[in-house]
């Protein structure tokens, strides 16, 4: 039983870090994602970095950016607020 339990944790640890990003890191992605015109994408990622960590000022700004990349001027300035 005690092998069983050590096997699913040791499982567990070692997709931990697949499943489990940081907001830095969706950030990252995001400004990628923007670099490489994938606005979609770049949305998407920088929205999860702020469900992550909503006090993270840069996801704001990048945000608003790719809002005003996207005209999307309304939307642009909720986020520069």
């Amino acid at each position: 039983m005690l092998k069983i339990i050590t096997t699913i944790f040791s499982l567990f640890l070692l997709c931990q870090p697949v499943f489990s990003q940081t907001a830095e890191e969706y950030l990252k992605l995001g400004t990628k994602n923007i670099e490489e015109n994938k606005y979609d994408l770049a949305e998407k990622n920088l929205n999860d970095a702020l469900k992550i960590n909503p006090k993270l000022l840069d996801v704001y700004i990048k945000l608003g950016n790719l809002y005003s990349f996207t005209n999307r001027r309304g939307g642009a300035l909720n986020f520069y607020r």
